[in-house]
């Protein structure tokens, strides 16, 4: 979001970023668009849902814009009354296909009720863009609706190596289920590096417990939040970018995380699942390397390009290679037409 906010705000309009408020204060002020959070008092669940919907309703009510913007399915509704009630503009950016995401897709009942929503709310919506073409895809085969794509890729990076002698697996994100970290860190007893975990989510505390339960405190650290500026630093020190999806709904099979592309633009080579996106990207771009989330080839895959660098380093000058091509600064470009449109 930081990354559209600023092309936009870069390409003319003003922009405000509304989110929910988190529980642990964050510095927001630097940024050159406006932000505006949101307390809610439930932490999760359906009580959350309904709380954070409601108040983002009243938020938006009182907020003079002439495009309301929903972030994934679970924005959609009072963003889409909010632009009906005021006769405005509402546009849908699918940052993932939400309901084919674990903790959506194994709790049917659940799945169910999004599924009705995305049917009645995404055929009213003005303007639609999505991560990959994969997911274009569905969306167009189910709803007949037109997807542009405007893929997670990062603003393009200068050259420089890392300002650390220690080399590490990192892994940037969202702590979730399907992520494979669990499988990771059951690995690290075998594998002769550090590991640092960097972002919060629904396992955290889960991880914490399984790093101790076996006696790796002093091996996987865990960064919590950092700001793009911090991880910029981290990427550029770290050996390898892990970015291991376990196949649990199309959202996971069909994505392209921008992890990978963070990864890439700080020259480090990247393990992905052998997934279709990924796939297709490494026939051109060969930074990737590709393994199973499984503990077995997690320690195969990491062990072998620990002890041939010669291979790491093919994967990094494939990724030096690379974010010449596969930047923001070239995909920037789409997402302002979007909205540019919208005023035509």
């Amino acid at each position: 979001m930081h990354r559209i906010c600023t092309a936009l705000v870069q390409d003319g309009f003003h922009v405000t970023l509304i989110g929910r408020k988190p529980k642990e204060p964050s510095d927001l002020t630097e940024y050159v668009f406006k932000t505006r959070q949101i307390p809610c008092f439930f932490p999760k669940g359906k009580a959350f849902y309904f709380e954070y919907n409601f108040r983002l309703f009243w938020r938006l009510l009182f907020t003079k814009a002439d495009i309301f913007g929903a972030v994934d399915l679970d924005t959609i509704l009072p963003v889409l009354a909010v632009a009906w009630l005021k006769g405005k503009r509402a546009t849908y950016d699918a940052h993932e296909y939400f309901t084919e995401v674990p903790e959506v897709y194994a709790r049917q009942a659940i799945r169910k009720i999004w599924k009705r929503v995305e049917r009645f709310a995404l055929p009213k919506m003005d303007a639609h863009y999505t991560v990959t073409e994969s997911i274009a895809l569905l969306f167009k085969t189910e709803y007949n609706l037109n997807f542009t794509v405007i893929r997670n890729l990062s603003r393009l990076k200068e050259n420089r190596p890392g300002t650390s002698g220690e080399k590490f697996i990192l892994y940037q994100g969202a702590l979730n289920r399907g992520r494979g970290l669990e499988k990771l860190i059951e690995a690290m007893p075998s594998i002769d590096m550090n590991l640092k975990i960097a972002g919060r989510g629904d396992v955290e505390m889960e991880l914490h417990a399984l790093v101790k339960k076996l006696g790796l405190q002093k091996k996987v650290d865990f960064l919590g939040f950092l700001n793009p500026e911090q991880l910029d630093r981290i990427d550029y020190q770290a050996f390898l970018g892990y970015n291991l999806l376990e196949n649990q709904g199309k959202s996971y099979y069909y994505s392209l995380a921008n992890k990978t592309f963070d990864y890439m633009q700080a020259g480090i080579p990247v393990l992905c699942s052998p997934f279709p996106e990924y796939l297709a990207l490494e026939k051109e771009y060969p930074f990737i390397y590709f393994s199973e989330p499984t503990v077995s080839e997690i320690i195969r895959s990491v062990n072998f390009l620990i002890n041939n660098p010669a291979e790491h380093e093919i994967r990094k000058q494939a990724a030096l290679e690379a974010k010449q091509v596969l930047n923001w600064e070239m995909e920037q470009i789409k997402l302002a037409q979007i909205y540019n449109d919208l005023f035509g």
